[in-house]
């Protein structure tokens, strides 16, 4: 495996041992040389037994949040960082009816069926028919139902404007809140009233895609644009007293005055 010497602990050929022809021998020597990378970083204690120790964690010891935060900073980026809010608690400590709050807790796992998902489990759908319904130039995906769309991207653009707001939310549906909220926070916006304008964004361009496709609606960004207002209106009226005395259309002119 290695030796001690007085400089400390130095790994050896860790006891491989190899008839290998020539090419062989040469790429064993490569991945030897990889594996002596990655061990360079951990040295054995002389007069120490061996033991696990769950790096992640200060401690060493196992735990499911540090396990979590691990898979919550793999899948959603650096914006869920421990300085940032954890998607969940956003999603479900907020005041919201408790089908959108599962609309959101499936968006951020990607879980809503646009039509390529459809197509996946085994739908069977035209090439034309697995077009996005609002621009019918891209495959409908989530990432791009919800974010790289041209007709989503006029809501969100209108949503920036409304809060005075400039964000770059990525191409990824799964990171953008996280995106969101830290550009919001920048602003002073809360994290409660960002993941609203999030959730509404998002449920009313879900909402409305269904609308055109069971419903044969014709696509109007003006009329998403009122909607989401009108939601993050709706869910911050129910059971605040600030709100209940707020008219919606004084909300639309300066929501962040109302939001306090």
């Amino acid at each position: 495996m290695g030796e001690w010497s007085t400089a400390g602990w130095t790994w050896g050929n860790l006891g491989i041992q190899t008839n290998a022809t020539e090419g062989q021998f040469q790429q064993l020597r490569q991945e030897l040389q990889s594996l002596h990378s990655l061990l360079e970083r951990f040295s054995p204690v002389a007069g120490t037994v061996d033991s696990i120790v769950w790096m992640p964690n200060s401690e060493g010891d196992y735990s499911t949040r540090s396990e979590y935060d691990i898979l919550a900073l793999l899948r959603f980026g650096e914006a869920w960082s421990n300085s940032s809010p954890s998607c969940f608690s956003v999603i479900w400590e907020a005041p919201f009816p408790q089908r959108i709050r599962a609309f959101g807790w499936r968006c951020a796992h990607n879980r809503i069926p646009p039509k390529e998902e459809l197509s996946f489990r085994g739908i069977n759908l035209s090439v034309n028919n697995l077009l996005c319904v609002y621009c019918a130039e891209v495959v409908e995906t989530c990432d791009h139902l919800f974010l790289g769309c041209t007709f989503a991207k006029l809501m969100w653009l209108e949503v920036f404007d409304w809060l005075d707001v400039s964000a770059n939310l990525g191409g990824e549906l799964v990171s953008s809140l996280g995106l969101w909220i830290q550009e919001c926070r920048n602003k002073g916006i809360k994290n409660g009233f960002a993941s609203k304008v999030w959730l509404a964004v998002l449920w009313s361009l879900w909402c409305y895609r269904n609308d055109i496709v069971f419903n044969n609606v014709k696509a109007c960004p003006s009329d998403l644009g009122w909607s989401v207002k009108f939601k993050v209106w709706k869910w911050s009226c129910a059971g605040n007293i600030t709100y209940s005395k707020c008219d919606y259309y004084d909300f639309c002119k300066n929501p962040l005055f109302f939001e306090g």
